[in-house]
């Protein structure tokens, strides 16, 4: 077999490493990325120098995957960076680690889920087409400021800069009023979603950036994310960034908040929602917590019944 970069292909040997893709050849050997190898199964590391001399990879039975077709970029013979790739078998098991009963168990709601899913519901009650429409027309330019806060404060997804930033610079009637007609088209304007979504981070760089700036993902993220969590996700750039990497995924992740890294997200958790159906997840706060548990290593470190949530 003609072995070049890009072919997906199997080790003849090692059927549980699952489909991989050729990332560089050279004269006598193949860098190779499997979609399912790591320790668990024998990888030492991953992606895999095969000796071409030794081994005969084989076609691979599908002409595509969602990890294979969103490789982050191959860095000397990494697609990780400096962390160790998490396989979707991995994953689940960090998962189960904490909460072996899965996403339905009382100790994933009570935890992760019950506090984010009523924050949701106050947020489709208060910051409502209706209800935001009524209170732009009257000019309730601070009832809607205080009633964001107010549902950014019943998680605790934002780091304490970021609450005290933001609600530093919506003190004044010119900043709540930006804010809040900012606000209404991103949670329920008519144009593309993406233009909304450029439209709040234009806002947001317009807003005085004191102590601590408001352009920020967590702060872009967090209401489109409450408001529908069916379709929309909150990104803390550390945590993400670094589930991403461990998942070779290729996040295009740039420290200001733009549509082509929140896309990008958006991608990430629709091969997970897919890779994840067996678990059940109800929609992405789920996901969130998922991907928090790949991407913060606190998570490996105690139970879940000892642990408050912190995100």
């Amino acid at each position: 077999m003609n072995i070049t970069p890009g072919q997906l292909v199997e080790h003849p040997n090692r059927p549980q490493w699952g489909p991989g893709k050729v990332l560089k050849v050279g004269p006598d050997q193949a860098l190779v990325f499997f979609v399912d190898a790591g320790p668990h199964n024998g990888a030492t590391k991953n992606p895999i120098v095969i000796a071409l001399s030794a081994v005969s990879l084989q076609p691979a039975s599908v002409i595509s995957h969602p990890r294979l077709d969103n490789l982050a970029p191959l860095a000397g013979d990494s697609v990780t960076g400096d962390q160790t790739y998490v396989s979707l078998a991995q994953g689940i098991t960090r998962f189960h680690h904490l909460f072996p009963d899965g996403l339905t168990s009382e100790a994933f709601h009570r935890h992760e889920r019950d506090y984010k899913w009523t924050a949701h519901l106050e947020c489709v009650r208060a910051l409502s087409k209706q209800e935001l429409d009524s209170l732009l027309k009257r000019g309730g330019y601070e009832e809607i400021a205080h009633r964001a806060k107010h549902v950014i404060n019943m998680v605790n997804l934002l780091g304490s800069f970021e609450v005290m930033a933001l609600n530093d610079v919506l003190k004044s009637p010119k900043t709540q009023q930006q804010f809040a007609e900012a606000l209404f088209n991103l949670l329920h304007g008519d144009g593309p979603f993406e233009l909304r979504f450029t439209g709040f981070a234009d806002m947001l760089a317009a807003l005085p950036q004191k102590k601590s700036p408001v352009l920020k993902w967590p702060i872009q993220t967090i209401f489109p994310f409450l408001c529908t969590p069916s379709t929309h996700m909150f990104l803390k750039p550390e945590v993400t960034q670094q589930a991403a990497l461990r998942c070779a995924f290729d996040l295009r992740y740039e420290a200001k908040p733009n549509w082509t890294t929140y896309s990008r997200l958006l991608k990430l958790c629709e091969i997970l929602s897919h890779e994840l159906r067996a678990l059940k997840p109800k929609d992405y706060i789920d996901l969130q917590s998922f991907i928090w548990c790949i991407g913060d290593d606190s998570y490996t470190k105690s139970p879940a019944r000892e642990r408050l949530p912190t995100h």
